[in-house]
């Protein structure tokens, strides 16, 4: 639940997804999330010189939304990967893949 009036900095803590001021109980310090190269070096740097100052803190309900948010790209890669693989099966089978490759070989 978020602080209604004025936080104080000693008892709570604002969430840097939602930027609102919450309770020290109703979330956690937790790692950013890796978006891509940079952030990944950023985090596993933290991680290894154990600098806890590079956590932050992020509500409960945040933390949820971005598990949901993971799952949810997690099952569409599965899918995008499972549907190459079915077209590529079926266009190999019919012998439509190797006329398709020669098409890219230099004459």
């Amino acid at each position: 639940m978020a602080v209604d009036g004025l936080p104080d900095p000693k008892r709570h803590a604002i969430c840097r997804k939602c930027m609102q001021w919450f309770d020290r109980t109703a979330g956690d310090l937790i790692w950013p999330p890796v978006n891509g190269l940079m952030s990944f070096v950023r985090v596993r740097a933290g991680k290894i010189a154990d600098a806890d100052k590079l956590m932050q803190f992020w509500c409960t309900g945040c933390q949820q939304r971005q598990a949901e948010r993971n799952r949810k790209s997690k099952i569409s890669a599965v899918i995008a990967i499972a549907v190459v693989a079915v077209v590529g099966a079926a266009l190999w089978y019919t012998g439509t893949l190797a006329e398709i490759m020669r098409g890219f070989s230099p004459r």
